[in-house]
């Protein structure tokens, strides 16, 4: 009876030790397998800067879209862009028991740049696509900038002496006048722009094509300043001086 129950023992143990060894394998290998592609993928996107052959352009960073990995051969495919071009390469790894990765390296010659679909606007409204060996944007097309229009001229003062002297005494030449000059669309009483003469009598100002009427400012009594109707026409400035009378006589 006690040969018996040894023999029952051992024969126990014998099948539990063989139940273990058959579904040991089967749980575990798949486990061990995701865990690899998984460590794969994460070693890719962590290092892809560092990894990849080409340089990322225009100030772009490398990101992993897709990775397909064949474990029997330590091998697979990355697909990876910058925001502007994309690369497709293989690589091959190798790991340690536990399935770390110990090396990755990208492997095999270096596909065409693929551009991504971009445009650039142009400052006529058009729209250029990339082009070249780094995906840079195609030139614009050549459109000279419209030229600008307006008033340019000087206001002075005069006369300057009571009496007019021959020959003129040059103390006596007409003189600057710093003012404001406020300026109106001819027919109607809308102030358009307001600016200033400098101290040497100088204005400038940018205007569409049309007529104006200047209005520069004398003092409560003198001087007096007359209106001034100018013309306009595009991409043309026209020079005018409006002379202030001092009434001095």
């Amino acid at each position: 009876m006690h040969k018996s129950a040894i023999f029952i023992s051992i024969l126990i143990i014998v099948i539990v030790g063989a139940g273990f060894l058959i579904f040991k394998s089967p749980v575990l290998a798949p486990t061990i397998a995701v865990n690899i592609k998984q460590n794969v993928e994460n070693y890719l996107r962590e290092n892809i800067s560092t990894l990849s052959p080409v340089k990322a352009v225009l100030g772009g960073t490398w990101y992993v879209v897709s990775v397909t990995t064949d474990l029997n051969k330590n091998s697979g495919t990355v697909v990876y862009e910058d925001g502007h071009i994309q690369e497709t390469k293989n690589f091959s790894y190798t790991i340690n028991d536990q399935g770390e990765i110990l090396n990755l390296s990208i492997t095999g010659s270096i596909n065409p740049v693929a551009c991504t679909m971009e445009a650039k606007l142009c400052p006529d409204g058009s729209a250029v696509g990339r082009t070249g060996p780094n995906c840079e944007f195609a030139q614009c097309p050549n459109v000279s900038p419209a030229k600008k229009s307006g008033i340019t001229g000087t206001v002075i003062l005069s006369p300057t002496c009571p009496v007019e002297r021959i020959p003129p005494d040059p103390n006596c030449a007409p003189k600057p006048y710093a003012t404001s000059i406020n300026i109106l669309k001819t027919g109607n009483m809308g102030i358009v722009k307001t600016i200033q003469s400098n101290g040497k009598g100088v204005f400038s100002v940018d205007l569409d094509s049309g007529f104006y009427t200047l209005e520069v400012q004398g003092g409560n009594v003198l001087p007096r300043c007359p209106e001034v109707s100018v013309e306009v026409k595009s991409g043309q400035y026209t020079t005018t001086e409006i002379s202030c009378d001092t009434g001095i006589r």
